[in-house]
């Protein structure tokens, strides 16, 4: 089955080493998309020449490039990939991954069904554990269901999750015109979380699918530890604020 109305998208800051795995496994198992689309955020030129170099090997669907002239954060990228795409589906995910025999039927399977918003699947760590298999627990106590476990067939059900692992999810364009764009006050971390509460909200459904996996190679960006906590913090104060979990006792 070919999947035209697909654009994948990828945002890009300095993850020069993370894009010839990437790329390679994406092109030995999707048959067919229509762009991979990478926003890259003011990288070095080592990785626009490696992001050139393997992006033009591609011959699933197109390979366009977004150079932006500096670091405009994760959600302003994620909203220039939905604005400079086309297709009705949506696949976001992180370059540090690798992609894994059918992973993309099961996916649109469960978002072609009316209610459903945002659909992910399994994502393993690079020693093969699971990192995460949906994030359950309530809007405000969320925990990556399984993290660290070995894969032993527990969470072999579609169900539905209070959230997604950034790693890799999908949505459907209408879920953008109807609910708005990712929220830009969020430079790094929580913008997904947000935006997937806030379909929760909206009242559609956010579902977790065991029958798509990825491997999730961690730690690879961004380069500075320091500054990616940094922005952890500052983006889950404003996740709080914004979703009223400050006002909760």
């Amino acid at each position: 089955m070919a999947h035209k109305n697909v654009d994948i998208i990828f945002v890009c800051y300095n993850n020069k080493n993370d894009i010839e795995r990437c790329f390679r496994s994406l092109e030995r198992y999707t048959e067919s998309y229509h762009n991979l689309l990478v926003v890259d955020n003011h990288s070095e030129e080592e990785t626009i020449q490696a992001l050139s170099t393997y992006g033009h090997l591609l011959r699933r669907g197109g390979f366009v490039l977004k150079r932006n002239e500096e670091n405009l954060g994760y959600a302003k990228a994620l909203n220039q990939g939905i604005r400079l795409t086309e297709s009705r589906y949506l696949v976001f995910a992180n370059l540090d991954i690798e992609f894994t025999a059918g992973w993309l039927p099961p996916i649109l399977e469960q978002l072609d069904k009316q209610d459903v918003a945002f659909v992910g699947g399994k994502v393993y760590d690079g020693r093969g554990r699971i990192h995460s298999f949906g994030i359950c627990g309530s809007e405000r106590n969320r925990f990556h269901r399984g993290c660290g476990k070995r894969d032993r067939g527990q969470y072999d059900r579609v169900e539905e999750v209070v959230s997604l692992s950034g790693a890799l999810f999908a949505s459907k364009r209408e879920i953008f015109e109807e609910i708005g764009m990712f929220d830009e006050n969020f430079f790094l971390y929580f913008e997904e979380t947000e935006m997937h509460i806030r379909a929760r909200r909206a009242g559609y459904k956010i579902i977790y699918t065991p029958h798509s996996k990825i491997i999730h190679y961690l730690g690879k960006s961004p380069k500075k530890r320091d500054e990616a906590r940094r922005w952890f913090r500052e983006s889950e104060r404003y996740f709080n604020q914004k979703l009223g979990f400050d006002e909760e006792k």
